[in-house]
């Protein structure tokens, strides 16, 4: 065994000490050991074996195979009405809407708002952040603009890509942590919030969210 040998993941080593005397015995190893606990409620997607994230996503309006494995899966309340993913990563929210009942692009029609939006907290704590972003500047979004939706929000530090395409609404959004000054690894986020899912509907996600009440968010921890 070599001395002061460092080991990556998964790199493996052999040690069987067969040709070695009781001097051995005072040999020693030190590893850096990380643990990855994923909630179970609210996370009914998730298969273990995924949780290595090694890219972040890209911000296309795509959700591409593979980009999202391991996330935190939310389904939107109405039948068939979707789902919203999220991810951490590199000091990063990530979240993934594919809300397949929403077919018109209000960017582009007027007529309704096309609204989206997610409540942040820190666990057990929920909504100590609102995003909101719509196609109209109605509802306190005045504050700024991203891919052609108005936010209630600033938009620096954030990406989003929203498309429409084959009867789905796609979004993808890059959130920064610092929107929750107070998080850091190992907390705990609540995430929830509404989506409009067809024109003048909102529903919430995940199913069963109640306003205020931990319990019914979804639960996604900080790397």
């Amino acid at each position: 065994m070599q001395s002061g040998r460092l080991l990556t993941h998964r790199q493996g080593f052999s040690c069987s000490g067969v040709n070695s005397d009781n001097s051995t015995q005072t040999d020693g190893i030190t590893a850096d050991v990380t643990f990855e606990a994923v909630q179970s409620r609210n996370n009914s997607a998730f298969v273990c074996g995924q949780a290595d994230q090694d890219s972040a996503p890209e911000i296309d309006g795509v959700i591409s195979s593979g980009e999202y494995d391991g996330a935190l899966s939310m389904e939107i309340t109405n039948a068939g009405g979707g789902t919203v993913k999220a991810k951490t990563q590199g000091g990063y929210l990530y979240l993934a809407a594919d809300i397949i009942t929403d077919t018109t692009d209000n960017r582009t029609f007027s007529g309704f708002n096309d609204e989206f939006g997610v409540n942040l907290g820190e666990s057990p704590v929920t909504d100590t952040v609102f995003l909101g972003l719509g196609s109209t500047n109605a509802n306190g979004r005045t504050v700024g603009t991203i891919d052609g939706y108005f936010t209630n929000f600033p938009t620096a530090g954030h990406d989003l890509k929203a498309l429409f395409t084959s009867g789905h609404r796609v979004i993808e959004w890059k959130i920064p942590l610092s929107v929750i000054p107070s998080v850091i690894s190992g907390d705990t986020l609540s995430i929830g919030g509404a989506t409009e899912s067809t024109d003048g509907n909102s529903v919430v996600y995940p199913i069963g969210l109640s306003w205020g009440n931990n319990a019914t968010y979804g639960q996604l921890l900080v790397p």
